[in-house]
């Protein structure tokens, strides 16, 4: 077996036998901050410094929900590229040009439905959403204004019967147990989606 050098507890040395890939998500990098649910979750949203690149909040282990008491995210994060919030009950999502202009990637998975939610992003590449029943024009709005949009993965998108696709970078659309969807419409992708291997199927069009 591989041998690892370093102290128990520290983030520097050797920990592993191999080198990380570059793209390997689990590697801490400069600017990350990742905050575990808990008590004083608010105080450490409150508290993010204004160099924040990357910020995942996720469960302790567990889901409570919280309603009007839940945490809000509603705070200016100039450099922010990358957010991930997954099965916190989130009561405020508030993403736009002015707090998150450089917003390139949103995960986001188990919000609920009561969430005060806006991602109103242009800079956005990729866009995930799990197990949404809110309101349809929160995903719709955030697709209008996404025309840099590459890639879009759901499950359980349950609210929105029609989904249109604003820009024309789409590499990817993935739906998963979408039973209310109807309808779906994306541009001619200059991207893998488009050209001659656009195709047009039933409730799908290409335009």
């Amino acid at each position: 077996e591989g041998r690892v050098e370093g102290a128990r507890w520290c983030f520097e040395g050797k920990h592993s036998a191999q080198p990380l890939p570059d793209g390997d998500e689990r590697r801490t990098f400069p600017n990350l901050v990742a905050l575990t649910a808990g008590d004083d979750l608010q105080a450490q949203i409150d508290a993010l410094g204004e160099d924040t690149r990357t910020l995942i909040i996720k469960s302790d282990g567990g889901y409570q929900e919280l309603g009007a008491n839940g945490p809000r995210l509603a705070k200016r994060l100039p450099v922010l590229e990358k957010l991930h919030v997954i099965d916190v009950a989130m009561a405020e999502v508030k993403l736009d040009r002015t707090l998150t202009p450089n917003l390139r990637e949103v995960i986001m998975q188990n919000v609920p439905e009561e969430c005060d939610m806006a991602i109103l992003c242009p800079k956005l590449f990729k866009f995930s959403i799990h197990y949404w029943c809110g309101p349809p024009e929160v995903v719709q709005d955030m697709l209008d204004v996404a025309t840099r949009l590459r890639s879009f993965d759901s499950y359980k998108l349950r609210s929105n019967r029609v989904l249109k696709f604003a820009g024309n970078k789409l590499e990817e659309i993935d739906l998963h147990r979408g039973e209310s969807l109807s309808t779906v419409s994306a541009r001619k992708s200059e991207g893998p989606l488009g050209g001659r291997s656009a195709r047009q199927e039933r409730g799908v069009h290409l335009y």
